[in-house]
């Protein structure tokens, strides 16, 4: 499916396969606004959530089709959905992956969190949470939690944070968060991923003229100082004192240039003191 990158698509329609897959809003109501289905160019955005009834003891593979006012006639985006169920109880993350996604030397640290469930008849005491093996571009922000018997409900035990600045070697981009409790039968593992791309796209703080000219296929080699655009500014006495953020997107990421804009004069502000 090719889609013009420029332009906002349109989800159009999208349904499951079999009896067990739900497809609900992000909101969890029955309706939502058409904006809900427009993603923009370069956005990544919720649309629908998935909701997966476990009635049988088996591996069950499913699909979601999705249809949008770019496609073909016929022409549909496939997502294929594996979903293991097992009457063993124990603890289980909400997600398969911590996915840090792409992150540049120089990005704040990533956080994402460490979701767990319990299927067990009794509370389990979550008592320490480790990254395998050690790595010093993984933070663990953790408490020892006792983990209540709810099928229904994911609570947050940990926040799992990376340093991109950190992980100096690609071996340092994965590995696994080691979930342990006061009974032995009751442990989990659930890898993470990142990628890191080393270096950055750095602008001079203080010269920045912005974009009305802007050819998107200008490539910058490493090391290398370019202007890429202008921009013409035309103050007005409205206008005049702003802040805002220009957008990048790059083949590797996407950067946000601070653009700040003030006139440089005093306000007097009277206070009248209090009798």
């Amino acid at each position: 499916m090719e889609v013009e990158y420029r332009t906002c698509i349109l989800v159009v329609e999208m349904y499951s396969s079999g009896g067990d897959l739900h497809l609900e809003l992000p909101t969890g109501e029955k309706e939502g606004p058409t904006n809900l289905w427009e993603i923009g160019p370069h956005e990544t955005k919720s649309v629908m959530r998935l909701n997966f009834m476990g009635r049988e003891e088996n591996n069950h593979t499913a699909f979601i089709r999705i249809r949008t006012n770019k496609s073909q006639e016929n022409e549909y985006l496939i997502l294929p959905m594996e979903v293991e169920v097992t009457k063993v109880p124990g603890i289980y993350a909400h997600a398969g992956l911590l996915d840090f996604g792409t992150l540049r030397t120089h990005d704040p640290p990533e956080t994402l969190r460490l979701n767990l469930i319990n299927s067990g008849l009794k509370s389990v005491h979550v008592t320490n949470i480790e990254s395998s093996p050690p790595n010093p571009a993984i933070q663990i922000e953790f408490r020892p939690i006792k983990l209540s018997s709810d099928i229904t409900r994911f609570t947050t035990v940990a926040f799992i944070t990376f340093t991109a600045s950190k992980a100096v070697s690609p071996k340092q981009w994965s590995g696994k968060i080691q979930v342990r409790t006061k009974n032995s039968n009751y442990k989990l593992t659930v890898p993470y991923s990142a990628n890191v791309l080393h270096g950055s796209l750095i602008h001079e703080h203080n010269i920045i003229i912005i974009v009305l000219s802007f050819a998107p296929d200008s490539s910058i080699a490493p090391q290398q100082t370019r202007s890429l655009f202008s921009l013409d500014f035309h103050p007005n006495s409205t206008e005049f004192s702003f802040s805002t953020n220009i957008r990048l997107y790059t083949n590797a990421s996407d950067f946000l240039i601070p653009l700040i804009c003030y006139n440089g004069k005093l306000k007097l502000i009277a206070e009248i003191p209090e009798v």
